[in-house]
Order: structure tokens, then sequence, then C-alpha cells
């Protein structure tokens, strides 16, 4: 907890907590200081809430960044894929031409 930053002599000081003595400067009451050092451990657990919120909405825009670009990439893949097929076919049947060419050419 947050015992170790607080004191065990903490004073009244008129600050945030807004629990003390009886008057500015007094000691704390033992039930006054633990809920002092509540309300500053939960502003930091909200302060980390804060902060694992913003972390998890910027992973889950990187995450859908990614796959977008996942998308787009097996796009080009798929269409560059085509192209080699129907350059590979071109070869193919430029290679059975010349071929059978060159046969006619020795009959």
């Amino acid at each position: 907890t947050g015992s170790a930053s607080v004191g065990a002599t903490a004073r009244y000081s008129g600050g945030a907590c807004g629990e003390g003595g009886d008057a500015p400067g007094q000691p704390l009451s033992a039930s006054a200081f633990e809920l002092a050092e509540a309300k500053i451990e939960c502003e930091l657990l909200r302060q980390r809430l804060a902060t694992e919120e913003k972390a998890c909405a910027q992973a889950r825009r990187g995450h859908a960044a990614m796959l977008e670009e996942s998308s787009c990439a097996e796009a080009k893949t798929s269409a560059l894929q085509s192209e080699l097929r129907a350059l590979l076919t071109a070869l193919n049947m430029r290679s059975g031409d010349e071929a059978s060419g060159a046969l006619k050419g020795a009959a």
C-alpha cells in the first residue's frame, strides 16, 4: 500500500484527503490515516487503470492496422501469383511453338 510514502506521523495539512485532527497541524487519527492511505492508493490505481486503458486502445489500433496491412499484402500476393501463372503459361506456349517449329524445320 502507500504507507511507505505517507509517514506514520503524518499531519493534516488541508490537502486533498480532507481528513485530519480537530485543527490544522494536529496528528491524524489511525482511521483518518488509513482513509488517507486508501484514497492515495485509490488514486494511484485510477491512474494505473487509465494508463492500461490507453495501452490497450493503442494495441487494438495497432492490431487493426496490422490486419489491414496483412490483407493488403495477401491481395498483392494473389495478384502477383496470377501474373506469374500467366507469364509461365505464355512462356510454356512460346517454348512449345519454338520446339514444334524446330521440329518442322528439321523435317
